[in-house]
Parts: structure tokens; C-alpha cells; sequence
């Protein structure tokens, strides 16, 4: 039966000879595999650029906020005093559906390019917009359903249980997206 290799997680294979070679300070400064000699400095970069830790840190904060605001739409929107509660999956038009779609935009944005450094130039609105429309978006929805119950001042006492803070959670999400997307995070 044939040795199989494992690798660890500080190492690589060979992408010419296979052989497994453990990534120190003398591989990287070398750049050759210690048996075949062949070219492993891309290799390294592949492993470097996959380490978790070394994402910036507006990315991150991106990636949260834009997740929590795709995550509100399952959480209440209208609470109804003795009724129960709404979450935006329940709202009869599909408008509900839009601000998980549109914190997909910021997200994506997160992950494209070189995750080690903030985002810059253009790409910084592309996900300060979307997040602008969500934000928009949920004051819009508020001011509808505070309309649709305005009325006797039975009604109106309990319009101040009546919004969910899944509804505000789309709204913080939306602003701190634009606010982290203009924010040049430092690693």
C-alpha cells in the first residue's frame, strides 16, 4: 500500500515533486522546495492570503453588519399587542425581500480583492449605497405602518409596541454599513 502525505497547517505541497514542505522563514526567503529546487513562492502567497486573521478589520465589521441586516428580515417586524408578532418574511408584498437582497452587494464587496487592506476608491460606495437603500427603506416601511394605525388614541397608545426591532435592525444595519464602508479600517 502506497505512503500517503498529510500535511499540517503551516505546510504545502510541492506542486512539482509533491513533497511536503513546511512553510518557515528560510522557504520564504529561499523560494525553492528543499528536494526538487523548483519555485514555491506562490504557493506561500496562496497560503497567506487564506489566513482568516489577516482580514481587515473594516471588512469584517462589514461583513457583520451587512449579515445582520440580511438576518432582520427573519426577525419581528410589527408586534401586535395579543396577537403576536410579524417578521419580514410574513409582509404581504415582496418589498420585505429587498433588504436581504441589497446587503448581499456590501458583503460580496467584502470579500472581492485584497482582504488585507480597507477598501478604497469606488468600491467604498458600492457598498455605502445599498446600505443607504436599506436604511431609507426601513424609515419608509415605519412610516407606513405608523400611518396605517394612526386613528383613535387607543390605536395610537400602541403604536409605540407596534414596530419590531427586526424593522430597526435593518435600519442600524443600513447606516453602519455606510458609516464602515466609508471608514478606512487599519488592519
Amino acid at each position: 500500500m502506497a505512503d500517503v502525505q498529510q500535511k499540517g497547517a503551516d505546510e504545502i505541497f510541492c506542486s512539482s515533486c509533491g513533497a511536503v514542505i513546511k512553510i518557515t522563514a528560510e522557504n520564504c526567503a529561499n523560494l525553492l522546495c528543499p528536494k526538487c529546487k523548483a519555485m514555491i513562492h506562490e504557493q506561500v502567497q496562496q497560503k497567506e492570503e487564506t489566513n482568516i486573521g489577516d482580514i481587515n478589520k473594516q471588512r469584517i465589521a462589514l461583513i457583520i453588519a451587512s449579515g445582520l441586516g440580511i438576518s432582520a428580515i427573519f426577525m419581528p417586524w410589527v408586534n401586535i399587542p395579543f396577537l403576536g408578532s410579524i417578521n419580514g418574511t410574513q409582509i404581504p408584498d415582496n418589498r420585505c425581500w429587498l433588504p436581504s437582497i441589497i446587503f448581499t452587494i456590501p458583503l460580496i464587496i467584502a470579500f472581492l480583492g485584497d482582504r488585507t487592506k480597507p477598501l478604497i476608491g469606488n468600491i467604498k460606495y458600492a457598498a455605502f449605497v445599498p446600505g443607504l437603500i436599506s436604511a431609507i427603506g426601513g424609515i419608509m416601511v415605519i412610516k407606513e405602518i405608523n400611518k396605517s394605525f394612526s386613528g383613535p388614541v387607543a390605536i395610537q397608545a400602541l403604536n409605540t409596541s407596534l414596530i419590531g426591532f427586526g424593522l430597526y435592525l435593518v435600519i442600524i444595519a443600513g447606516f453602519s454599513v455606510c458609516l464602515l464602508s466609508i471608514i478606512g479600517g487599519k488592519k
